[in-house]
């Protein structure tokens, strides 16, 4: 990446030009990275924003299924804890309630810091009361990130039908925080090139969330099949039979798959499009198949649909190559 200032002068005459006159000139920075240019201004605050709210709803989610919820459980982190590590069970319950509120705060920290700190300064003329709203931020997101890859990891752990695949499954839900992370560094001529890595992590985390989803599915995971028929009894009253259901469920899973690949290879704005669409309308399958008692259900896979839209965002925001314009970092 170079970083070109070109200074601009206004047209003086040697001859005239007397000691002590002022030439007045305007800077303005030039940013010709390697790859791109960079993200479009009119883009990062809705990127940045968009990102925020759907890690701020999956954590609430997170509160509502260990804590508020009337469905309310504990985690596999707590199977791990007591059942596998031995440690009482008052410790092991206080530390899966840790996790819990931890996401709940996170939130909330999430949305007060872009709220009341409007960013804009470079990294070096931060006052010490943003220096102070940016670590806790980024403590913030870390958290989020760690705490969802631990579920992922202990659900792997505990086993079960087609636990191998939480990982991928909950990919998006600790990569959403990280991509965050990354595209807050948006101070500096390097953020263009964090921009654009990203945007290719996240890229892996919606494949490898689709692509394990769709490979559970077409193998007609016995919960996919149900959210099947419940949710035609409660809302759609076709009478849908479980023969039915699991040719439907085949043709999801193989559906995953295939706009996996084709996000992974092309990058086409058409296939987030419909990631969008499919992965907010599945997770709303949890309220449609059982009701409103399992919102929290919901909102912790909001990611789900929201990944693919900060995909989206990030792909008609970055600049193609043959753009070599002058970018300035906005004020967001």
């Amino acid at each position: 990446m170079r970083v070109c200032n070109h200074a601009i002068a206004d047209p003086v005459d040697s001859d005239n030009n007397q000691p002590g006159d002022q030439i007045e000139r305007e800077t303005t920075t030039t940013i010709e990275p390697d790859s791109v240019i960079g993200v479009k201004r009119g883009s990062w605050s809705v990127i940045l924003w968009t990102l925020r709210i759907v890690i701020a709803i999956q954590c609430m989610g997170a509160a509502g299924c260990y804590l508020f919820s009337s469905n309310e459980s504990e985690s596999d982190i707590f199977g791990i804890l007591f059942f596998d590590l031995g440690w009482p069970e008052k410790l092991a319950q206080t530390t899966d309630d840790a996790g819990a509120y931890g996401c709940l705060v996170s939130a909330l920290v999430l949305i007060a810091v872009g709220l009341f700190w409007p960013r804009g300064l470079e990294p070096q003329k931060w006052s010490q009361t943003r220096m102070v709203c940016a670590g806790l931020e980024y403590a913030a997101l870390i958290f989020v990130a760690v705490w969802f890859f631990l579920l992922a990891a202990a659900h792997t752990a505990r086993g079960g039908s087609f636990s191998e695949f939480a990982i991928g499954d909950h990919a998006v839900r600790f990569i959403t925080p990280l991509t965050l992370l990354l595209l807050l560094r948006s101070f500096s001529a390097v953020s263009i090139r964090l921009a654009r890595a990203a945007a290719m992590l996240l890229t892996f985390a919606v494949v490898a969330t689709f692509a394990s989803h769709g490979y559970v599915a077409q193998r007609l995971h016995g919960p996919f099949v149900d959210l099947i028929l419940l949710t035609d009894m409660n809302c759609f009253h076709l009478g849908i039979e479980q023969s039915t259901a699991e040719t439907l469920l085949k043709i999801i899973g193989w559906a995953d798959i295939l706009v996996g690949v084709l996000l992974l290879m092309t990058r086409w704005k058409v296939v987030a499009g419909y990631m969008i669409i499919w992965g907010l309308i599945t997770a709303s399958s949890r309220m449609t198949a059982f009701g409103i008692p399992a919102w929290p259900e919901t909102l912790i896979r909001v990611a789900n649909g929201g990944a693919p839209l900060v995909l989206l965002l990030l792909y008609r925001g970055l600049k193609p190559d043959s753009e070599k314009s002058t970018f300035r970092i906005p004020n967001v």
